[in-house]
């Protein structure tokens, strides 16, 4: 189950429940591994415009609302094991960690269906369990 949030105002969006390949990631699986969620990087709506709204926040908050049917977007969290405050290089596209720690960040685009939320970039093969 994925929880969305909505504000109508700013139109920003969060959840609770990352999908990523076929399970479940959490922002309090990150807070259980003590991984940081880098706030400074969102999600967006894709449309007309690819970095369209809503903006999708990676992280827990007090945001209320709901995703419409048929509106497709992307979670794209970057996680670290040190600092959460990113530092962009001159190249305007590489991002690292203030402290150099490290990090990942991976993307999914889900489309909102009557059925639920579909993962449209769901691979076959996910990572390895216990890798």
């Amino acid at each position: 189950m994925t929880t969305l949030a909505h504000t109508n105002k700013q139109k920003h969006f969060s959840f609770d429940l990352i999908l990523t390949y076929d399970y479940v990631f959490s922002s309090d699986h990150a807070d259980k591994y003590r991984y940081g969620v880098v706030r400074h990087f969102v999600g967006h709506g894709v449309g007309r415009v690819f970095h369209a709204d809503p903006v999708v926040q990676h992280f827990r908050n007090n945001d209320g609302g709901r995703m419409m049917l048929n509106q497709t977007f992307t979670i794209e969290p970057m996680l670290t094991i040190g600092s959460v405050n990113p530092v962009m290089w001159d190249d305007n596209w590489t991002v690292v960690t203030e402290d150099g720690s490290l990090s990942a960040q991976f993307e999914h685009t889900i489309l909102i269906t009557k059925d639920g939320a579909e993962i449209l970039t769901q691979c076959s093969s996910g990572p390895a369990r216990g890798s």
